[in-house]
């Protein structure tokens, strides 16, 4: 087994014994800091597991070091916190000590095409894109600068449309997936050639999402394309430095997106006093480990659901004027049993939410579980890039899913199915039109089998 697993194994007991919130995700932070670090020194890629701990840095142990001394004399306080510290080093030692492979026999490529048809399809796809994003401009900007002048009551009033709403939802998708498949081709297909097109197809993606505030529609449009561009590549000093600059920035305006939404403002109750709360304050504090007491409160009194709330995925997509009495989103009715908020407000539960709230701390076995599924997902992702074929682009919306399934697992897995149909949509059309080949099998000697530019 690798090293991080023992020294996960080891903050178990740690965690277990340790009385005070603070030290126990600060220690834990350094953990998965000092990780993410050396997975990428020692294999130049981004993986599954780097992107959902970060996510859970961002998310979570902000919150935690914030609100530590709410949480230490809280009835619950420190039982929530060692759950959740606990469930996340068991995806990770899921993830790190699933070593069996789940990858197909034999690549799927390309035949005999070479880097002029190819240049000639990125380029064809990468127009595509540039007509289907400036649609999405046209059809919501409008929208998108109403809900910045008015706030988020009009982001769900704009959204209204009728029979309209399937194809303007189709739209909408499309700038999710289009910087991404974008990025792709550009990097893999075109040598980074038509570059100019590409940022157009990503401001006109990205512009009206800023001005929406759904801050993360912007996983998909902005950090997922980053991550095609810097993956399994050597970076100098100065891209480093202004990898963070830049997500220095992006976090500043993530939270300035955040508090000029109406939303339910998340109490700051130790302040920011010191270093560390200085850092933490950096991260979304929305309230998910306060609304975990309301989970560990709620159950105490009412038991548990036994799968009917982690249930609500599968049949999300029935209409409620068909199914009446179709139950409700544990992120909707739990916030508004405990607070006052507004109509359009839904409570972050984190992955656990669900899962505990239906199995108790059965869950966590559950749990264990998304580390190894995660570790088969990323083999699979390794193999579709390695072969450059179009369905990496699909394992790529991965990283923005698992960055937000830290905060809403099923919120994610609704976006994923989305842009998941809305990608082999395009990715159909494409081939029909002749933007791509068929993809058939073949042996791996052909031009793309080559080192990674």
């Amino acid at each position: 087994m690798k090293l991080i697993v023992y020294i996960l194994l080891l903050f178990i007991p740690y965690c277990l014994l340790v009385q005070d919130t603070e030290s126990m995700a600060v220690v834990l932070s350094i953990i998965l800091i000092l990780n993410i670090i050396s997975n990428y020194r020692t294999k130049n890629k981004i993986s599954y597991i780097d992107v959902w701990n970060i996510g859970f840095l961002y998310t979570v142990c902000g919150e935690m070091i914030l609100s530590s001394q709410y949480l230490n004399i809280h009835q619950d306080g420190l039982t929530v916190v060692r759950y959740i510290l606990i469930a996340n080093v068991l995806v990770n030692i899921g993830f790190y000590t699933n070593i069996k492979p789940m990858a197909p026999n034999k690549p799927i490529v390309m035949s005999g095409i070479s880097s002029r048809e190819a240049a000639r399809f990125g380029k064809r796809i990468l127009n595509a894109l540039l007509l289907l994003s400036t649609i999405y401009f046209i059809e919501f900007i409008g929208p998108a600068l109403n809900s910045f002048e008015r706030g988020r009551a009009a982001l769900l009033s704009s959204a209204e449309g009728g029979s309209a709403d399937i194809f303007r939802n189709v739209i909408k998708g499309i700038s999710s997936i289009a910087p991404i498949m974008g990025a792709y081709y550009l990097r893999y297909y075109l040598k980074y050639k038509y570059k100019l097109r590409f940022i157009v197809v990503l401001l006109l993606c990205v512009i009206p999402q800023i001005l929406w505030g759904t801050r993360y529609v912007l996983l998909f449009s902005l950090i997922a394309p980053i991550i095609v561009f810097f993956d399994r590549k050597k970076l100098s000093s100065k891209i480093i430095m202004g990898g963070i600059v830049t997500l220095m920035l992006l976090v500043v305006s993530i939270n300035y997106i955040k508090l000029n939404r109406d939303n339910r403002t998340t109490v700051n109750r130790t302040g920011q006093n010191g270093f560390v709360k200085q850092v933490a304050s950096l991260g979304s504090n929305e309230g998910i480990v306060d609304g975990t007491l309301d989970i560990f409160n709620y159950t105490h009194s009412h038991g548990y659901f036994y799968g009917e709330q982690s249930a609500f995925v599968l049949y999300f997509w029935v209409p409620r004027s068909i199914w009446f009495e179709k139950p409700t989103q544990l992120s909707y009715w739990l916030v508004r049993k405990n607070h006052v908020v507004s109509d359009v407000f839904s409570a972050a539960y984190g992955f656990w939410g669900e899962l505990f709230m239906d199995f108790g701390y059965f869950s966590l076995l559950i749990i264990f579980f998304i580390g190894t599924l995660l570790k088969k997902l990323e083999i699979l992702k390794d193999f579709y890039l390695k072969n450059r074929s179009p369905k990496a682009v699909f394992y790529i919306v991965g990283f923005p899913v698992l960055f937000l399934s830290i905060r809403s697992p099923q919120t994610a897995i609704i976006n994923l199915l989305l842009i998941g149909l809305i990608y082999f949509l395009l990715n159909f059309l494409f081939t029909r039109f002749g933007l791509l080949r068929k993809r058939r099998r073949y042996s791996p000697i052909v031009i793309f089998n080559q080192n990674y530019p």
